[in-house]
């Protein structure tokens, strides 16, 4: 996963021949930063995002789809904020690195009262852990897409972009290549953090 704090856009003319990795990414502040969790508050990452499939099924985000994306390099634990234009969902992910046990790819969608979405229209995501209860907020335009409590945290995060399929390999061939393509912009990427400490206000972590 790259990290990204800035305005950039990728088009890509076919959906990515390997699942849950990016085709293209554009990055402007270094991969290598990381934003460390607050031992007892709220951090809060956030960015614009408009995206739209092309020539995909309707409301088959398998096709393709674009993430702000969260990242913890260390332990693969994964938490996306996604649209392929007319789905709005979450990602819960915690990848096959080594040590890990029992890997998983969890996409949350809420058709009857979550958020909808417009290809091409730019909606403002936001991804809020609060580590002193455990809690993960997924949240498009103020909406609430997922909520979820977990046993464990990441130390710290990477946050980044990209475009992704979710197609099983078979046979060790990928699947996701059918003719569809996808087009995904993003800007305003900004970090907040805070503790529960007296007298401590949130503020902006600068790129």
């Amino acid at each position: 996963m790259t990290a990204a704090c800035g305005s950039p856009s990728t088009s890509s003319p076919r959906a990515s021949p390997a699942p849950r990795w990016p085709t293209t990414a554009s990055t402007s502040c270094s991969p290598r930063r990381n934003f460390a969790l607050p031992e007892s508050g709220k951090i809060s990452f956030s960015a614009s995002l408009a995206a739209e499939a092309i020539n995909a099924t309707p409301y088959d985000y398998r096709d393709g789809f674009a993430a702000v994306v969260l990242c913890d390099p260390h332990n693969g634990w994964v938490y996306d904020l996604c649209t392929n234009g007319d789905t709005v969902f979450a990602i819960n992910e915690h990848l096959a690195y080594p040590g890990v046990t029992s890997p998983f790819t969890r996409v949350v969608n809420d058709p009857l009262f979550g958020p909808s979405a417009t290809p091409g229209q730019l909606y403002h995501c936001e991804i809020t852990i609060d580590t002193a209860d455990k809690r993960i907020t997924w949240q498009m335009d103020g909406k609430t897409v997922h909520e979820e409590l977990v046993a464990e945290l990441p130390t710290s995060l990477k946050m980044g972009m990209g475009i992704f399929t979710v197609h099983q390999i078979a046979e060790g061939a990928s699947r996701s290549l059918r003719g569809q393509g996808f087009t995904a912009y993003w800007r305003d990427l900004r970090v907040r953090s805070c503790n529960r400490a007296p007298g401590r206000l949130p503020a902006p972590i600068a790129c």
